[in-house]
């Protein structure tokens, strides 16, 4: 798949049943959210969960 996570994201939380909850993992390296990270949190409905790793 090519284009930005966040659109891929957004396509699978609103296809036939509508996600209860979006889990989205952000390094610990990072300081803000990052790109994937940032729009689901911005501009989806449904809840979402990001989660430091590493």
């Amino acid at each position: 798949m090519y284009g930005h996570a966040g659109h891929h994201l957004l396509k699978a939380s609103t296809r036939a049943t509508r996600a209860g909850l979006l889990v989205v993992g952000r390094s610990v390296a990072d300081q803000g959210l990052g790109r994937a990270a940032h729009s689901p949190v911005h501009h989806f409905t449904c809840p979402v969960a990001v989660v430091p790793y590493g």
